[in-house]
């Protein structure tokens, strides 16, 4: 809600005017040396405590606790209770988590969401940044833009682009520097924004009824409730629909998650192969006159897909789980399915990265479906050579 109210206040502000006495534009500069070589091969991890330490050249890690202390040569996507970064990141970072700490350089953006999310001095962004939390401290030097929605921001550091916030508080605090224009939405006007902003300055009062904050804290309840009944609904059509799946197909089914949780990255390879495969053969067939039920039976697996290979992903969390805590109950398929829908439904209705946890979760699902079914063709196939008998 905020970051879309942020996103309508963009839309609708008039340019503000650059004041005679502004201050002068601060020059940023972060130049991050790119690795001689690649660290490592992609990383791939979930589990309840991860700390990394060797390089790799993607990282993807879900987990409890995320310590990110290996540099990444490409992207990094996390996803965790506690999440720290601590070592560079050459590409862009999507994290997420209930506790976000960046500690180190990043080269491209970073998009963060967290309840609690802290940019500490060593922290240097060479592109953009876009931020939701509760708390977010934001310290360092960040060369682009910065777009903010929190309850409250403490700006004390130095930021070289333009800065559009969205909070219930804006502080600034030594060392705070801003070379472009700030627009801002807050109840109340913040003290010293003209001291620190080198542009021009904008701020627009947050919307409160004739008592106070009472229609707030009314819409506020709103979308916590409309979030809670749709992810309910989420998670009980997709816990239904899963369990329709293991009934059906039984331990073929089950064996998918299995392939995912011991082939995580060839699951990942196959899942994107697959996924750029089948809609692009089957808009080909559709173009032609005589397959074109061929390429509308294409389409319509795809969609189907799309739905169901999450599954098999939220059943592999599950196993995950229950290895960790719970290794008595381990293997039981329906328990993991429920055990690993509550991550995956939590993690897929956040805003920024929900869309991408959703896409590997729902490739990777895709990708090991593939290589089960090939694994129970081959097994399946008599050989031809012990079929033969001695002349």
């Amino acid at each position: 809600m905020i970051v879309l109210s942020l996103l309508a206040s963009l839309a609708t502000a008039a340019p503000p005017e650059v004041p005679a006495d502004a201050p002068e534009a601060p020059v940023v500069e972060v130049q991050i040396e790119a690795p001689a070589e690649l660290p490592g091969p992609p990383l791939f991890k979930m589990d309840e405590d991860i700390s990394v330490s060797n390089g790799s050249n993607d990282a993807f890690g879900m987990g409890g606790r995320v310590n990110l202390g290996g540099p990444v040569g490409d992207n990094a996507y996390i996803l965790g209770g506690d999440v720290v970064i601590n070592e560079t990141v050459h590409g862009d970072l999507l994290v997420a988590g209930g506790s976000v700490r960046i500690d180190a350089p990043i080269n491209g953006d970073v998009y963060a969401v967290g309840g609690e999310v802290v940019f500490t001095p060593d922290a240097r962004i060479g592109g953009h940044l876009h931020v939701g939390g509760g708390e977010v401290d934001m310290n360092g030097v960040i060369a682009g833009n910065a777009t903010v929605g929190a309850g409250s921001l403490n700006l004390g550091g130095v930021i070289g682009g333009d800065v559009s916030v969205d909070a219930g508080e804006l502080v600034f605090s030594d060392g705070a520097a801003i070379g472009g224009d700030l627009d801002y939405t807050s109840p109340v006007a913040s003290v010293g924004a003209d001291d620190v902003v080198a542009g021009a300055v904008s701020w627009t009062e947050g919307n409160a009824g004739e008592t106070g904050n009472t229609q707030p804290q009314k819409s506020i309840v709103g979308g916590i409730l409309s979030w809670i009944l749709w992810t309910g609904w989420s998670y009980a059509s997709k816990l239904v629909a899963g369990v329709v799946l293991l009934l059906l197909f039984g331990a073929a089914g089950a064996g998918v998650s299995r392939v995912i949780v011991d082939k995580p990255a060839q699951s990942l390879g196959y899942g994107v192969a697959g996924f750029l495969f089948l809609p692009l053969a089957s808009l080909l067939a559709m173009a032609l006159l005589i397959p074109l039920p061929l390429g509308m039976l294409g389409m319509a697996t795809f969609f189907v897909l799309l739905y169901v290979c999450q599954l098999f992903a939220a059943q592999a969390i599950g196993d995950l789980i229950l290895r960790r805590f719970r290794p008595d109950a381990w293997g039981a398929p329906m328990l993991s399915l429920a055990i690993g829908l509550v991550p995956l439904v939590l993690f897929t209705s956040l805003p920024w990265v929900g869309f991408l946890f959703w896409f590997v979760a729902t490739v990777m699902g895709g990708g090991a479906m593939w290589m089960q079914m090939r694994m129970k063709t081959s097994s399946k196939t008599p050989s031809k050579t012990a079929s033969q008998t001695p002349a």
